[in-house]
């Protein structure tokens, strides 16, 4: 069928943990045919531990998505044209999601899922006329935009295409960075390219995105390949729900309807702010009560196995 997909997602060092349980996610609610993580060479063992007999999973080093562009050149091109190299990392993940379009094993669509995301009930990622759907949201940040405008790419739309995952087709996104290429003229690679053309500015912060660059090239040469919707999710997971190894964090996120939520870095110093901690108190109240609730009913029996599921010990 044509409307089927792969899943891709980039799992560093500082989110092994959440990324096992991203991935159990994926592997209960998409229909992914194969799941691709990308993750240092390091943590290969790590992944196999956890995973030992699943067949969905490929892990790849990546070290070997992009040509002659490792982690430490990224850092490297940055720090030449003034930019933080510690930042490295948060745009290396980038330029993978982007990269794995050219892997021989990559089907016509993958599925960008950022690893530190759950996905908490199945969603829809084509409509009945198989055009792509894309989930979106109010973010708007300046300089990605601002990036984007060296490569003839302007914003058109009053919504935002960043939603902590995105449905690729894989020959646009070839093409997209085809078109990167074409404005290099000192035989660069096309990432030295991009970074080139991020005010300096921003390098040191977020000077660039793979959801808005592909959606607005999307809205500008493909606006008959998709249709946008906007479904509840959640990104203050930490400060309003609680961590993500707990079974009534997940119960109380179900039970608000979610179809997502990210646990981010960011928001672990809002815990620690009164009024969240309330709110997370009264959640975890909501969770006490469902849980007395199934087990007295037995209704929901599968939802819980699988937030259950989500929550268990990651193996070391």
């Amino acid at each position: 069928m044509s409307n089927t997909y792969d899943v891709v997602t980039c799992v560093s060092k500082e989110h092994l943990e959440i990324g096992i349980r991203a991935i159990r996610s994926l592997i209960k609610l998409s229909e992914a045919n194969k799941i691709f993580v990308i993750t240092s060479n390091k943590n290969k063992n790590f992944f196999q531990k956890n995973f030992p007999r699943e067949k969905l999973l490929i892990i790849l080093d990546e070290d070997e998505i992009i040509p002659n562009m490792k982690l430490v050149d990224v850092a490297s091109t940055l720090q030449e044209y003034g930019g933080n190299p510690e930042r490295a990392g948060w745009y290396y993940q980038q330029f993978l999601k982007m990269n794995i379009s050219r892997h021989p094993l990559i089907s016509k669509y993958y599925l960008i899922w950022d690893s530190d995301t759950i996905m908490l009930k199945k969603i829809n990622f084509f409509n009945k006329s198989n055009k792509i759907i894309l989930n979106t949201s109010k973010e708007f940040h300046k300089p990605y935009f601002q990036t984007i405008r060296n490569f003839g790419l302007l914003k058109k739309n009053n919504f935002s295409f960043i939603s902590e995952h995105m449905l690729i087709n894989s020959k646009i996104m070839n093409n997209l960075i085809s078109l990167i290429e074409k404005t290099n003229s000192k035989n660069h690679s096309w990432i030295k390219t991009l970074i080139s053309h991020i005010n300096q500015d921003s390098l040191n912060g977020s000077g660039f995105s793979e959801f808005e660059t592909y959606g607005t090239y999307l809205s500008k040469y493909h606006i008959d390949s998709f249709v946008t919707n906007r479904l509840k999710s959640c990104r203050q997971t930490y400060s309003l729900f609680g961590k993500h190894n707990r079974l009534n964090t997940f119960l109380t996120l179900k039970f608000y309807g979610y179809y997502w939520a990210s646990f981010e870095n960011w928001d672990l110093k809002n815990q620690k702010y009164l009024p969240l901690r309330a709110f997370r108190i009264f959640n975890n109240l909501i969770a006490n009560f469902l849980i007395i609730f199934v087990k007295v009913s037995k209704l929901q029996k599968k939802n819980v196995e699988f937030l259950s599921y989500l929550s268990m010990p990651i193996i070391r």
